[in-house]
């Protein structure tokens, strides 16, 4: 088998992952032909890895892909939104996603909820998690969001070569994975706290530290 063929990204867009890798205390890692640039390493104890894809084999590198993965919440479960589900496999139908409904009308109508039973799906998303989850998928910038047990991930329609945005994606994935960890609601603050890191119009590079305090 042929190894895939990457196209390098710009020198502005190398620059700006290296900032931010050196910045975060993270390992960034140049593309080569064969390989797509990475990002990756812990902040505060969460795995991080950032790259890049393409659209379609043999096109440039088109966006920016970022996970996040946190110790396990419970049982297996992936939530997303429909369109990055139904990307998963062909068909919907051949992958057989069992989309659960919770009894939260307008969480049910954003996200299909893979899961063996509806009390894995409650048990899941407690008012916490939906809140922070509910966020994320309503960013204007993150597409094809699957939230799992143990792991986050999402991309962005560009390969990122601003260092205030790729780092307010990475950061955002880091607070993301501490509002999942924890059980009590949120008041509202949770949802402005993360939109603030995910949003670009809203975010500067200032926020570093503060993301990782």
């Amino acid at each position: 088998m042929n190894a895939r063929a990457w196209r390098p990204i710009g020198e502005d867009q190398q620059q700006a992952w290296e900032i931010v890798a050196t910045e975060l205390g993270l390992t960034y890692t140049a593309g080569t032909v064969s390989k797509p640039p990475v990002i990756a390493g812990t902040i505060d104890g969460f795995g991080i890895r950032v790259t890049c894809s393409d659209d379609r084999e043999g096109s440039p590198p088109a966006n920016t892909y970022y996970s996040v993965t946190y110790p396990s919440l419970g049982a297996p479960i992936r939530i997303g939104r429909e369109r990055a589900i139904r990307r998963i496999g062909i068909l919907r139908s051949i992958i057989a996603v069992n989309d659960v409904e919770v009894g939260h009308k307008p969480f049910d109508k954003m996200a299909i909820i893979d899961t063996d039973t509806v009390e894995t799906a409650r048990a899941f998303l407690t008012d916490a998690r939906r809140e922070v989850i509910s966020t994320l998928l309503d960013c204007r910038h993150t597409r094809n969001v699957i939230v799992s047990e143990t792991t986050t991930a999402f991309d962005t329609k560009r390969i990122e070569a601003k260092p205030d945005r790729l780092a307010g994606n990475i950061l955002g994935c880091v607070q993301l994975a501490k509002l999942l960890s924890r059980r009590r609601p949120g008041d509202g603050v949770v949802a402005r706290q993360l939109r603030s890191f995910f949003d670009e119009d809203q975010f500067s590079v200032s926020a570093i530290q503060d993301g990782r305090r």
